[in-house]
């Protein structure tokens, strides 16, 4: 498989690192323990080593585009729940937001690429 180039993953492993255990759980189910061990593990398979690159590589092409739309579209999904905070005073609607819910490999991949260009585009002038 020939490596994708474009977006900079870089801090996709300080994203996922930081990440709580119960956070970034989608549809899927991929959790930030299910990935920590490809960066943090020792490995003495070849293959094995891979593992973090090659999921890197798949992060760029899912970021620049360049997988197929119906694997872009299936990797995408994100799970829509209603946050309630705080329980209601009596007699009251709970007061609730819509929240999303990506799975952690996509998360990484975009949180990683919003940490590494968010003073790049703050600096952009403003109307």
């Amino acid at each position: 498989m020939e490596a994708a180039d474009g977006a900079d993953l870089g801090l996709c492993e300080k994203v996922i690192a930081a990440t709580k255990p119960i956070i970034g759980v989608g549809p899927r189910g991929l959790r930030p323990s299910h990935l920590k061990p490809l960066f943090q593990g020792f490995f003495i398979d070849d293959e094995a080593r891979e593992a973090w690159p090659l999921f890197l590589d798949l992060g760029r092409r899912y970021l620049d585009g360049a997988m197929p739309p119906w694997v872009r579209r299936t990797l995408n999904k994100e799970l829509l729940t209603p946050l309630v905070k705080a329980a209601p005073p009596p007699g009251r609607k709970p007061d609730c937001r819509p929240a999303k819910g990506r799975d952690m490999d996509i998360s990484g991949w975009t949180k990683g690429q919003q940490r590494k260009h968010c003073k790049e585009v703050n600096r952009q002038p403003t109307p």
